[in-house]
């Protein structure tokens, strides 16, 4: 499971590019996103909603920005 936690002090994510990928199940814009804080310069990576639910297996101990419909990232989720 995850827990929300407002964000941080520190600088906001780069908004990201209105085409990505689910780094777990490897499809193109499938709905809400969810990116990783300490991935998201460069090589990014990214989680939908359905894939989100085993980030603490596909991607564990890396806290995730939720985007939410409009791109703007709204919370920071860490894996427990």
């Amino acid at each position: 499971m995850f827990r929300a936690a407002q964000r941080g002090s520190g600088l906001p994510p780069p908004k990201p590019s209105a085409v990505w990928w689910c780094n777990g199940c490897r499809r193109t814009n499938p709905g809400r996103r969810f990116q990783c804080t300490v991935c998201k310069y460069g090589n990014t990576y990214d989680l939908c909603a359905q894939c989100v639910s085993r980030a603490g297996t596909l991607h564990p101990r890396h806290p995730l920005w939720k985007y939410d419909d409009t791109d703007n990232a709204s919370t920071i989720h860490t894996i427990s």
